[in-house]
């Protein structure tokens, strides 16, 4: 799978890079340019679609389709025909409105969002996938390791963290938590 997802809209160039600690964001219009690198540990597992239409379209599309009858009642088909033109621009408009977008939410409340379809969808489901794996994976590798010579409360706290937000299952919580226990009971005093 690809690491980085690049997307182009209009004048704009988007490009979202999975790097070592964070995802990497570039964004290129003809006004501004923006990079921005976001921690792994900033990103969380809320994600939301939204589809939008400016439904104000489909609104004039009607008006101007009743509009094309009335010609009709005075014999002008010329009338009725650019009535008729008039609901179908407004139609297309209507249907290149429709907006597909990916939100995905930070910790600091903040939003990065994805068109859910540019280049196409599958491209952007595979990324966003790997994203989520790779978070998961940064995550667990970073709160996971388990020392007997640090606190336990702040790691079991890291472990409860990782499992109320479904970085680890139930199981793997209660697997490393044993482990953890285990550790400190195990802790030897030699000489």
């Amino acid at each position: 799978m690809e690491q980085k997802l690049i997307q182009k809209k209009g004048f704009t160039t988007s490009s979202y890079e999975l790097k070592k600690d964070g995802l990497f964001i570039t964004r290129n219009s003809p006004s501004n340019s923006i990079e921005e690198e976001i921690s792994y540990e900033e990103i969380t597992n809320k994600v939301v679609r939204e589809t939008s239409r400016q439904t104000f379209y489909i609104f004039i599309t009607i008006l101007f389709a009743i509009g094309s009858l009335l010609p009709l009642f005075d014999g002008s088909i010329v009338g009725f025909i650019v009535f008729l033109i008039i609901s179908i621009v407004f139609i297309i408009l209507f249907r290149t409105s429709i907006k597909k977008t990916v939100h995905l939410y930070l910790n600091s409340n903040k939003v990065i969002t994805i068109f859910a379809n540019v280049p196409d969808t599958k491209t952007v489901d595979d990324f966003l996938d790997l994203l989520n794996k790779t978070v998961k994976a940064y995550l667990i590798k970073k709160f996971v390791p388990l020392d007997k010579d640090l606190p336990i409360e702040p790691q079991l706290n890291s472990l409860k963290w990782l499992w109320d937000n479904n970085y680890i299952d139930e199981q793997q919580f209660k697997d490393y938590k044993a482990e953890l226990l285990n550790k400190k009971d195990k802790t030897e005093i030699g000489f």
